[in-house]
Formats: C-alpha cells, sequence, structure tokens
C-alpha cells in the first residue's frame, strides 16, 4: 500500500478512535444553568474529532445508568457522592499533564484562593462562584416612603425594614445562605477569625464580639418582624422574586433568576456592614459557590477530552455565555466583569474590585466536602435556634463553635 493510503488509514482510525470517546459531567444546577451546560457541552461535541462530553444531574451513589463521570460540578457543601469515593485529581497538574496547561494568573486572586491549594495550584475549575450581595425591591421602598436607595449599613437595613414592616409587609428582610451571609462574610468584612490562625488542625473561632452583636441583632428584628428566615439554603430567593419580602442577602448569581421572575424594580448593591466597627472594610468578602472537578479513574484518551473541554470552558467566548445566563462570577478580567449577570452598571463595578483587589482573610477557611457540609449544616442549627427560638447569641455560636469543632474533628 502507497505511504500516503497507509498516513490516512492511520488518521482516520485516530478520528474515529476519538470520535468514540465518551466522558460523563455529573451537576447539581438547577433547569435553567443546566440547559447552558447542555448547550455548551453541544458546542463543544459538534467541533467533531474530539469526542463527546454527556451533562447529567446528580445522582446518588450507586444509582442509576451508565459509566461514572469523569467531571462534577458541585457546591462547596454538596454531598460529593457522584465522586463514588473516587481520588480527586488536582486540575493544574491535570491539565499540564494533558497538553492543556493552565495559567492561573488570568483568573481572580479571589476564585484562585477559593478553589486553590496553600500554595496557590488550581484543584479545581471555579465556574460557578458568587459573591453576597443585597438586593431590594424599590417599589416596595417607595410605597413604604422610604428613599428606594441600598442601604449601605445593617443599622441602615433596619430603618429600611422597620419602614417597610409599618407599611404592612410581612417579610420585609430575608437572606438566603445565612450561615455563608451572616457568619463566614461577616466576620471577613470585620476581620474576625472564622477559624483560628496558626497552624495544625483547623479550628473555628467565629464566636468573637461583632459575630455576637451581629446575631444579637438579627434576633432581635426577628422578634420585632423585621426579619424572615426560610432555610438554610436559596430558600429566600424564591419569597423575594415572588414580591413577598422587600431586602434580600443572598448570592450575585441570584440576580438572573430575579430579573426573569421578579414582576418589579430591584436593585442590588454591596453586602452592609457595621459602621462601628474599627478597621471595617466592607468589600473583604469571601466567594461562594462551587467548582468543576476531575475525578481519577479515567483512560488516557478520556483525560485528554476532559482536558479539552475545560479548556474550551475557558475561552473567553464561552465564558461570556456562561456568565451571562448562569449569573456566576467569570474567572477573569478576560470574560469580561461587565457582562455579569448581564449588569454593567455599578454592581459589576463593585464585583471587579472584589474580584481583583487581593484581601487574603487572616484566617483559614474550611474547604469543601463532608466537614464542611457538616460544619454548615451545625452552625445552620444554631443560628436558627438563635433567631428562631430565642437561644442568646453568644450561647448559640458558643454551641456552634463546640459542635462544629468536634464535627470536623470526627471527619479528619
Amino acid at each position: 500500500m502507497p505511504r500516503h493510503l497507509v498516513v490516512a488509514a492511520l488518521v482516520l482510525l485516530a478520528c474515529r478512535a476519538a470520535a468514540g470517546v465518551e466522558i460523563t459531567l455529573v451537576h447539581d444546577l438547577d433547569s435553567a444553568r443546566s440547559a447552558t451546560l447542555a448547550a455548551l457541552a453541544a458546542q463543544f461535541n459538534g467541533a467533531g474529532g474530539h469526542g463527546r462530553v454527556v451533562v447529567e444531574k446528580s445522582r446518588a451513589r450507586g444509582s442509576g445508568s451508565g459509566a461514572a463521570p469523569r467531571l462534577v460540578l458541585l457546591r462547596d457543601d454538596d454531598d460529593m457522592s457522584p465522586a463514588g469515593g473516587r481520588r480527586i485529581l488536582p486540575l493544574e497538574r491535570f491539565m499540564a499533564r494533558n497538553g492543556k496547561p493552565l495559567d492561573a494568573r488570568r483568573f481572580y486572586p479571589a476564585l484562585r484562593e477559593a478553589a486553590g491549594d496553600a500554595s496557590g495550584r488550581l484543584n479545581a475549575l471555579p465556574m460557578a462562584y458568587f459573591l453576597p450581595v443585597l438586593y431590594y425591591n424599590k417599589d416596595a421602598l417607595r410605597s413604604a416612603g422610604t428613599p428606594a436607595a441600598a442601604p449601605a449599613t445593617w443599622l441602615t437595613l433596619q430603618e429600611a425594614a422597620g419602614a417597610l414592616h409599618d407599611a404592612g409587609m410581612e417579610c420585609p428582610y430575608t437572606s438566603s445562605w445565612p450561615v455563608w451571609v451572616h457568619l463566614e462574610n461577616t466576620s471577613a468584612q470585620h476581620h474576625e477569625p472564622f477559624v483560628a490562625p496558626g497552624p495544625g488542625a483547623l479550628r473555628l473561632a467565629f464566636n468573637g464580639l461583632v459575630n455576637v452583636k451581629h446575631v444579637a441583632v438579627l434576633s432581635s428584628w426577628f422578634r420585632s418582624g423585621y426579619f424572615r428566615l426560610f432555610g438554610t439554603a436559596d430558600e429566600a430567593d424564591t419569597r423575594f422574586a415572588s414580591g413577598a419580602c422587600g431586602l434580600l442577602t443572598s448570592g450575585s448569581d441570584a440576580r438572573v433568576r430575579i430579573a426573569r421572575e421578579a414582576g418589579f424594580d430591584f436593585g442590588m448593591a454591596e453586602l452592609p456592614y457595621h459602621d462601628d466597627v474599627y478597621g471595617v472594610t466592607p468589600a473583604s468578602v469571601a466567594p461562594g459557590g462551587g467548582s468543576l472537578w476531575v475525578l481519577a479513574g479515567g483512560k488516557r484518551d478520556e483525560d485528554r477530552l476532559a482536558a479539552r473541554f475545560i479548556a474550551f470552558l475557558i475561552e473567553p467566548s464561552v465564558q461570556r455565555r456562561w456568565v451571562a445566563e448562569s449569573g456566576f462570577l467569570p474567572l477573569g478580567p478576560s470574560s469580561g466583569v461587565a457582562e455579569v449577570a448581564g449588569l454593567g452598571k455599578p454592581p459589576a463595578s463593585l464585583l471587579a474590585v472584589r474580584l481583583t483587589e487581593r484581601r487574603r482573610l487572616a484566617d483559614a477557611r474550611v474547604r469543601s466536602g463532608d466537614a464542611y457540609r457538616a460544619m454548615r449544616r451545625i452552625v445552620g442549627e444554631e443560628l436558627s435556634a438563635a433567631w428562631v427560638d430565642g437561644k442568646p447569641a453568644k450561647t448559640a455560636l458558643d454551641a456552634a463553635v463546640a459542635r462544629g469543632n468536634a464535627a470536623l474533628g470526627a471527619k479528619r
């Protein structure tokens, strides 16, 4: 056989082999974001010649059919059962080994820290993160006879909530992700440790003066009818989008859903802070959310396919679509901060500042996984006991720290 025919045959066989490679990406996104991710996977698959990525909703360990996933997109506190107990592959090393090296310097420092190790190397792709923000119903505030402006501090938020309450609103203020918003980020803004600094095992330490004061303030709001709690996740987003609540603290990603569902004029602003605390830095906030993880156990051609898909997700044009439709934060400046959730107004600027300025917290952070999930559940229970059941704030936070440390020790 002529040499050129042999080469052509080998190329054809390689293409067919590549086209036959298939990997699964498991996620726990809502239906709208799931559709966007599936559309991006279809775009990648349609390019041809490099295999196929199948996108599926998360399933419990041991159930379902098909191959085990190679990629999982999960929140920091999600159940890791889709991983099936398999080892996580550090992202930067995985990409370099498969011919798609990552330049982590292109990513925002806050996201590198959230999804990286102690040396700053990325363990996962932080493609589903958001920052804590305040949403406010401008129409409701106007109807209550108060300025339709964002309360900058917790004191001015109390005044706005009081006006809404006096105007007859049953839910003036609510919050999603209460542990993340009201402890992790209140600690960050006011330079109170969430985790005790220093070497050795992680030790929770968020029962200091500022956090006790903050939890006590919200307890008084609950008793006065200014504050309502609907769960420990994002349940409050629905209440705000429906118009039932006038003020909401949640993630910046919620804006996409609120804009789609709300029948009123609303705004988004920075997370409030306590202006009577010395040295407070309102922009010192910790992102929350989830990352795309690579699981061990695949064949070499599956690894190459996974690396190519991750490189595809990082492309600026793909990032712009993902950010605009999901509401999650862009990975870096090249993704276009002004396009976060289709913003382009002051909120986009504040997100840019928070992401670009590296404000490493003085304390360590509890990372993702079983320990983080157990810690958040316990702390959420104690916050609810303080706000709903009237448990003293100091007692509740002391109990949360003690129980949380016991859980962290048990999970190590």
